[in-house]
């Protein structure tokens, strides 16, 4: 996938020659390299440290270029550099600090071009970018602000506003895709998506053109653009789920889920290279704690599209992509290095090959999804997945019915949200109504065998539910047993949340779920035979629901109510 070629530790910038065992110091510096970036038609790197200063350096020719040092107040302690960004016609270099000034800075001599730099916020800049025309700049900051700039002419822009529609952290910010008056868009993680009309913004009044909250399923670590069958580009989403997500901008709704690389931790940032402008397969290069990927695109579940190496041994901070799309290059945290990679398309192509239905490294088709499946082809959940996909079926088509039954590989997609229930995936009606949406879009009305296999891969939780995400949402509604590590609610807060919030249960639903789930008998005579129906709504639950304690332990909940087995 990727070969080294060159590298810096404790700031010091170098060429490693692994063949010779040597290694040159190009640039000998003791601070810290927060932020990296490439120019888009220059064989340039850009790094900014934690002392203001940046330097550029021609990777081609390993040297450096030059290096300049941004004005800091005398006595006061130097501001890292947060976000660097290139104009895509390589004619504008932005810069932003941990202080919220931006910078417009020279290309190539790193030098201010404006008499003051632009202070529109107290927080660190993050997210800075340009659109596609080259005629507008934006960035996010430390409080989850999105603030927007206008080009007038050469040295020229003007600040078009700032928005604070987030309640939580942007992790991505991004121009749309369309060559002329591209719109902007922001997600955070508080799952929202919004749009901005930022070309007929004035007067420091930042349009907002949609607001739309996307189905959470955990949270978005990075967002960006991703081409799917030559049509409109859709925004893919890593998250902290090990999951893909695909949000179609036209209808604003999910329209694919993939299961994402099964290591030890998520995504944290993720690009796109290739594609049909490029002449090559769209691939993504990802990245999590320590390594560096490739994930050939769209993403569907298949393990074997996807690749990983460890790249640094603490933390890798940062990643950007030259713009010929040959070489990425990272920064490390605690070892100050700077690493630069090659991208072996070839094996990239392969990679592709083998993945497909059948192909060398994938096996027979379906292979790939069963590898993700407890007991693989063989094993009993598959059997149980088989089982569950004709008894649906045959439920369908009527139980009373004294008609020959007809079982195919054709199961409707009503039957869907019952089948993951029997086979232990307890989705909520947000990620039933997210499953039945890609069916419909995907495979019309009714869904075979293997597109449910795909289905329970990619929308399963990859690690299960661990019981630490149960007592974490079991106290945020409970108080402290005081003297011992146990946490309660009362009955009365336990009917609550069941019955009042979120996806609500109606009161024979939950009478159904909770004497299911504890074996308990209808007692008539204890429910007073109907007589609960005049009765205020709080006396009625306490009558329906007599056979749940006062107190409702942790305790209980997970081991007499939920039946779950600690190992």
């Amino acid at each position: 996938m990727f070969s080294s070629c060159a590298g810096t530790a404790a700031g010091r910038l170098v060429l490693v020659s692994f063949e010779q065992e040597q290694c040159v110091v190009l640039q000998d510096r003791q601070e810290a390299v927060t932020v990296i970036q490439t120019h888009p038609e220059r064989s340039v790197l850009l790094l900014g440290r934690a002392n203001g200063s940046l330097s550029l350096i021609d990777y081609a020719k390993k040297e450096v270029m030059v290096t300049f040092t941004l004005d800091c107040k005398l006595g006061a302690d130097p501001v890292p550099i947060t976000s660097l960004c290139y104009s895509p016609n390589g004619t504008v270099l932005a810069c932003g600090r941990a202080n919220g000034s931006l910078y417009v800075l020279h290309p190539v001599l790193l030098h201010p071009v404006t008499a003051h730099p632009f202070h529109k916020t107290r927080t660190a800049v993050h997210h800075l970018c340009f659109s596609p025309d080259n005629m507008f700049m934006a960035h996010s900051d430390g409080a989850n602000f999105v603030s927007a700039y206008r080009w007038l002419s050469e040295h020229r822009w003007v600040y078009l506003g700032k928005k604070q529609l987030h309640t939580k952290p942007v992790r991505g910010l991004l121009f749309g895709p369309q060559p002329c008056a591209a719109p902007l868009f922001s997600f955070g993680e508080d799952h929202i998506l919004v749009e901005y009309d930022v070309a007929n913004s004035l007067n420091s009044t930042l349009l907002v053109t949609r607001f739309d909250n996307i189905e959470p399923s955990g949270l978005p670590l990075s967002v960006t653009w991703c081409p799917v069958n030559g049509d409109e580009p859709v925004l893919l989403i890593a998250t902290s789920e090990f999951k893909y997500r695909l949000v179609d901008l036209t209808t604003r709704s999910v329209c694919g889920t993939a299961q994402g690389p099964r290591l030890h931790t998520t995504v944290s940032a993720i690009q796109t290279i290739g594609g049909a402008a490029a002449r090559a397969p769209a691939t993504a290069v990802y990245a999590t704690q320590r390594r560096l990927g490739l994930q050939c695109l769209p993403p569907d579940g298949n393990p074997f599209k996807n690749v990983a190496m460890i790249v640094h041994p603490v933390k890798l901070m940062a990643f950007v992509i030259s713009p010929c799309e040959e070489f990425v290059f990272t920064c490390g945290s605690q070892d100050h290095g700077v690493l630069m990679w090659r991208v072996n398309r070839a094996a990239a192509e392969a990679l592709l090959e083998g993945a497909g239905a059948g192909g060398r490294r994938s096996g027979p088709e379906l292979e790939p999804w069963l590898l993700s499946v407890e007991g693989g082809r063989e094993g009993w959940l598959v059997q149980a997945m088989r089982d569950m996909f004709c008894y649906a079926q045959m439920l369908h088509q009527g139980t009373l019915s004294t008609e020959p039954r007809l079982i195919t590989d054709s199961l409707p997609v009503c039957e869907l949200p019952d089948v993951m229930r029997a086979l232990g995936f307890f989705p909520s009606q947000s990620q039933i109504n997210t499953m039945v949406s890609e069916v419909l879009n995907r495979c019309g009305e009714n869904l075979s065998s293997s597109d449910l296999v795909k289905l329970y891969v990619n929308h399963k939780p990859v690690f299960g539910t661990a019981l630490a995400k149960l007592r974490e949402a079991f106290d945020a509604f409970a108080y402290p047993i005081e003297g011992t590590d146990e946490t309660a609610m009362t009955r009365e807060k336990f009917l609550s949340i069941l019955l009042d919030r979120g996806e609500a249960l109606d009161l024979d639903e939950a009478q159904s779920v909770l004497r299911e789930l504890l074996q308990v008998e209808t007692d008539t005579e204890a429910e007073g035979q109907y007589s609960y129906l005049l009765m205020d709504e709080a006396s009625r639950r306490e009558k329906l629901f007599y056979y749940l304690p006062e107190t409702i332990t942790f305790s209980y909940f997970v081991d007499t109510l939920l039946g779950i087995v600690k190992k």
